[in-house]
């Protein structure tokens, strides 16, 4: 798998969500997907949902003890604004799980209704990817 990253942009609707996703750099077809989980959670939250990936990468990552810092390093998810302030903007608190065969971010607070976020994804910063 590549190491370029892919961005989405996820609107949150009172009664459901919008996901519009582009990639940066070369990522082969059918590779990772990132979407907004209309279905609620029962911290009361839908989460952001990063599918297609190897079930190899799935293992290593569920397997490895990764720091916070390393977590957002690979699935960032801030409050949507302009491009050039988006490195300067924090990161949405959550948890990150391995779950349903997805790498799963739930939003420590539910995500606010009627806000965009922006989802930056890092496939280079898997375990298994960043072993090779």
């Amino acid at each position: 798998m590549g190491v370029a990253a892919v961005a989405a942009a996820l609107a949150v609707a009172a009664g459901g969500a919008a996901c519009a996703t582009s990639a940066t750099g070369a990522i082969a077809a059918g590779g990772p997907r990132i979407a907004l989980s209309a279905a609620q959670q029962p911290g009361g939250s839908a989460t952001v949902d990063v599918g297609g990936l190897p079930a190899a990468d799935l293992a290593a990552l569920g397997a490895a003890a990764l720091t916070a810092e390393q977590w957002r390093a690979l699935l960032r998810v801030t409050v949507a604004g302009g491009a050039a302030e988006a490195a300067a903007r924090p990161a949405v608190v959550g948890d990150y799980a391995v779950a349903g065969g997805v790498l799963r971010f739930t939003p420590r607070y539910p995500f606010d209704p009627g806000r965009s976020y922006r989802v930056v994804f890092a496939p280079g910063r898997l375990p298994a990817a960043a072993a090779e």
